[in-house]
C-alpha cells in the first residue's frame, strides 16, 4: 500500500528530510518525509509479506508495529515568530569594549620595542628618517593587509546585523525552538568582541605600515600568531558547537591563515629589505 500526503503550508518551516524502515516477520514499512518551499510532502510505503506471525515471532512483530504507529502520528506546530527589536545588550557590550581596544591601540602605536628607542645623538643625526619604498614584496604584504582588513570589517557588518537583531538572540536561546543553539548563543558576545579587537589592531598594524615604523615587523608577528590562534580556536568550536558539516570548509580557512603566516612571519623577521624599509 502506498500513500502520499503533501501539505502546502502558509509558513516557512526549519526541518530536514528524514527517512525511516522498518521490518518485522510479516510487513515491510517505509517512512519518507521532504519539505521545499512550504510544501512538507509525507511518503508511506506497507507491504504484507506474510499471512501469520508464528508465536516466537510476535513480540518482534509487536514491536515494529509500534514504532509504525509513532511514524504514522505526525503533528505541525506553528510559532509565531519572535517580536523583533534592537539588541541593547549586545551593544552595550560593544560599546563598553571599544574604548579599551582604541587605548590599547593608542598604546601600542606609541610603544617601542627594546632596542628601537633612539638616544639624544641618534636623533640628532636622523631627525627625519625616510627608508625604503614600501614596494616589492612589501607592497604585496601591504595588498594583503588592506585586503584583509576590509574581508573582516564586511564580515563584521554581517554578524552584527545578526547579533543586533533581538529575535535572533532569542531564536538561539529560547528552549523548545528549533532554531535553539544554547552554545552558539554563549560564543555570539565573546566571537564578536574579539573580532572588534582583531579590527582595531588590524587598524594599528596598517597605520605603522604606511608610516613605516620601526615597531611594525613585531607588530605584525604578533599580529600574525594572535589571527592564526584565533582562526582555529573560532574553527574549532564552530565545528563543535554551530556547523559539524561544514568541517571542510572550516579547515580549508586554517590550511590558509597557516600558509599566510607561515610566509610572512620568516619574511618580515628575516628579510633586508624590511629592515631598511621600517626605520622611522
Amino acid at each position: 500500500m502506498h500513500y502520499a500526503v503533501d501539505f502546502h503550508l502558509p509558513f516557512d518551516l526549519t526541518g530536514t528530510p528524514s527517512a525511516d524502515n522498518e521490518v518485522s516477520p510479516a510487513m515491510t514499512f517505509d517512512f519518507a518525509s521532504r519539505y521545499s518551499n512550504r510544501q512538507l510532502s509525507y511518503v508511506y510505503d506497507l507491504n504484507t509479506t506474510a499471512r501469520e506471525v508464528s508465536v516466537s515471532n510476535l513480540p518482534w512483530h509487536v514491536e515494529k508495529v509500534d514504532k509504525v504507529k509513532i511514524l504514522l502520528s505526525r503533528s505541525i506546530t506553528y510559532r509565531t515568530p519572535l517580536p523583533d527589536g534592537f539588541n541593547w545588550g549586545f551593544f552595550a557590550l560593544v560599546t563598553a569594549c571599544t574604548p579599551f581596544f582604541v587605548w590599547g591601540a593608542v598604546r601600542g602605536y606609541r610603544y617601542e620595542f627594546a632596542g628601537h628607542r633612539d638616544t639624544g645623538a641618534e636623533s640628532l643625526r636622523l631627525s627625519e628618517p625616510v627608508g625604503r619604498s614600501l614596494g616589492g614584496w612589501l607592497g604585496v604584504l601591504g595588498f594583503g593587509l588592506v585586503v584583509g582588513f576590509f574581508q573582516q570589517l564586511w564580515g563584521m557588518v554581517h554578524l552584527g546585523n545578526f547579533y543586533s537583531s533581538l529575535s535572533n538572540w532569542r531564536a538561539l536561546s529560547t528552549p523548545g525552538l528549533p532554531s535553539y543553539r544554547p552554545g552558539l548563543a554563549l560564543l555570539c558576545a565573546p566571537e564578536f568582541v574579539l573580532m572588534l579587537g582583531h579590527a582595531v589592531y588590524s587598524i594599528l598594524i596598517g597605520t605603522l605600515f604606511f608610516r613605516k615604523k620601526r615597531s611594525f615587523p613585531k607588530h605584525f608577528v604578533i599580529f600574525a600568531v594572535a589571527t592564526l590562534v584565533y582562526t582555529v580556536i573560532d574553527t574549532i568550536t564552530t565545528i563543535i558547537v554551530a556547523s559539524p558539516a561544514r568541517v571542510e570548509e572550516n579547515v580549508t580557512t586554517v590550511v590558509r591563515v597557516i600558509v599566510w603566516a607561515a610566509i610572512w612571519i620568516p619574511y618580515v623577521r628575516a628579510s633586508r629589505r624590511v629592515r631598511e624599509t621600517f626605520v622611522c
